[in-house]
This record gives C-alpha cells, structure tokens and sequence, in this order.
C-alpha cells in the first residue's frame, strides 16, 4: 500500500497531551499521521463520539481497535481492495468502521476527492466519526465482525450509526417524512438503505425501535446476521415493521406541525 504506509502505533493521549481522559484510550493512530489541525479534531470527535455511546447503550466498547487516516482517494482504494476486494469506493464515500478499526479519507482531500462532504463543515466531521464509532462498537457484538454479507440489513446497521451518532437530530432529520411524502419509501427492508433518503429512512427505523421497544431490543439486534432474526427478535413481520414505522414517522410529521 506504498512506503508511507509503515505502521506507526501511537496512543491518542500520547498524540496530544492536552486530551484529558480518565479512561485508558481504546484506539490506536496507525500509519502516516495527519496534521495537527486535523489530528486535534480527530481527537476530539473519537472521544466524544465514545462517551456518546458508551453512555447511550450504557456499556463499554468490548474491544482495542485501531484508527487510520488516509491522505488520498489512492490509498483508500487500496485499503478496500486488500480487505475486501473492493475495486474502487464512490465518491460519497469518506470513512469506514468495522469492529477492529475505523478508516477516514483525509478532510484536506474532500473538496476534489469526494462528493456530498464540506471539510469546513466540523459538526458534520464529528458526526461522521462518530457514525464510525458505532459501526466499530457494533461489529465488536456482531458475529461477523465487519458486517460481511449483511447486505439486507443495511438499514439496521447504518440506521444504527445514524441514530446512535446523531446525524438523525441534525444532517437527515426530515429525511424520512419527505421519502413518505414523496412516494419514496422502501418497500422492503431489504431495499431500506438506498437511494437518497437511506440515511434518515434507516436511522428513523432504528429509531422507532428504541422508542417501542426498547434499548435491550438494540442490544439483541447488534447480534443478528439475518433479517429473519431481526424479525424473530421484535416479533413482528417484515409487512408490520414497515407498515408500523411509517405510521411513526406519519405521527413524528403531524407532531412538528403542530408545534
């Protein structure tokens, strides 16, 4: 993966003495560091977005993982088709997280080597590293690890990093009532994590979930590999989730317009 590339292990703390943290660090900076601009934001979204979930699911991350930064679209490429024989990621594409490690291509590249992604935008860094984070708390309960053949439920494992995260309070929290509105709603869950509105689509089903039935149904779901499971887990149909969860976000849209 290129010269620059050697492994460089360096403890978060270490990194940047004015991080304060009563904890032992989780994660590892691996590989070519990037500036101290961007390492000090990277920092500090890695630690908040660990107190975010450590305190919403009320238990710790299980696991150590590493965390690399790569500074071109080149050597991201790269990473994806040695793991996973992935040719060549979209241009949306910026970060990934799997229960041994969270990958970012560089913020000082997104202007010419990614689509849908402002650098200056900070909230939206730190939401996406923390979407990463809950991808890499899940895979680290999940049997698969990384979440390899898991294609049909997409929706519970990005509608997860999405709610967790926060990115359902701010960058997508109308998504989901303009796909109903639209006409645009998924008519499988299968089908949930695409097209335009899949960030809030899924991050409001995983998010009506956790209003009905509760976080301990979140903690079982992060265990299944199978859309038959997740179902057998709430004990409700495929056509009763759908048909529930638009319902829910129905009643969501009438509770904003009364307000």
């Amino acid at each position: 993966m290129g010269d620059f590339m050697a492994v460089l292990l360096l403890c978060v703390v270490c990194a940047n003495p004015s991080v304060q943290n009563t904890q032992q660090p989780i994660w590892k900076i691996v590989g070519t560091l990037p500036d101290k601009q961007e390492l000090d934001l990277l920092q500090e979204s890695l630690e908040t977005g660990r107190k975010r979930i450590e305190h919403f699911f009320g238990k710790p991350f299980l696991n150590s993982f590493e965390v690399e930064v790569f500074p071109d679209r080149t050597v991201f490429d790269q990473y994806f088709a040695k793991r996973w024989k992935v040719p060549k990621t979209q241009s949306w594409m910026v970060a990934s997280g799997v229960g041994d490690k969270l990958t970012m291509l560089s913020r000082k590249v997104w202007k010419t080597q990614a689509s849908e992604h402002k650098p200056e935008d900070e909230p939206h860094y730190r939401e996406l590293i923390g979407h990463e984070l809950v991808h890499v708390y899940h895979g680290q309960r999940n049997p698969t690890g990384d979440f390899e053949g898991m294609d049909d439920l997409g929706w519970l494992v990005e509608g997860l990093a999405v709610y967790v995260s926060g990115q359902l309070d701010r960058s997508h929290r109308l998504a989901a009532q303009d796909a109903i509105r639209l006409g645009k709603g998924p008519r499988t869950l299968a089908n949930a994590w695409s097209g335009k509105y899949r960030y809030g689509v899924c991050g409001s089903m995983v998010q009506w979930i956790d209003q009905k039935w509760g976080r301990a149904s979140l903690d079982a779901l992060m265990k299944v590999t199978r859309q038959e499971d997740a179902m057998k887990v709430l004990e409700i149909s495929e056509k009763e989730f759908l048909i529930g969860w638009e319902q829910f976000v129905k009643m969501a849209q009438q509770k904003t317009i009364v307000k």
